[in-house]
């Protein structure tokens, strides 16, 4: 006569369940530090493109007007960003 659990796998769901959640932590985990990273990253690089969603054409005309970019590659920027 063999002894066994209720279940009568000898706990094995269990075990096999306790796996899965420590994976999806891991992977939770993993998915969270990327972000993390990858947020700090784009922070450190003033040429990478905003993620607030701001208009393109209207960040270069705000860059124009404080004198950043001249009347020739203001224009050439916009065009650019029409095509």
């Amino acid at each position: 006569m063999h002894w066994t659990d209720a279940m009568g796998w000898h706990g094995g769901w269990l075990m096999g369940g306790m796996w899965l959640i420590w994976i999806a932590l891991l992977v939770v985990f993993v998915l969270v530090m990327r972000d993390v990273l990858t947020s700090k990253q784009h922070l450190d690089r003033p040429d990478a493109p905003r993620r607030d969603g701001a208009d393109p054409e209207e960040t270069l005309k705000q860059r124009y007007a404080r004198g950043e970019l001249g009347p020739d590659e203001y224009q050439a920027t916009l065009a650019d960003l029409r095509r």
